[in-house]
């Protein structure tokens, strides 16, 4: 239901959060402003009912991060 994405800025810039299907296709977009420098941790809610592996991408107006997210739902 939530995920937490953890990051350090070294200046106020804008962040996107984004998770992707594999193809690359951007299929949700989770946060979209502009941020303080420092250290943060966002919780950012999944959408309803998503199961799979999906790529996360953090993209800043320097740099763009990427990791592979699998998320199952419980039973």
């Amino acid at each position: 239901e939530e995920i937490t994405v953890n990051f350090v800025l070294n200046r106020r810039q804008k962040v996107g959060v984004f998770l992707s299907a594999l193809s690359g296709q951007t299929s949700f977009k989770l946060h979209d402003s502009q941020i303080q420098s420092g250290t943060h941790q966002l919780k950012l809610n999944l959408p309803n009912n998503l199961q799979g592996v999906y790529l996360l991408t953090v993209l800043t107006e320097d740099k763009r991060y990427s990791k592979k997210l699998v998320i199952v739902k419980p039973d």
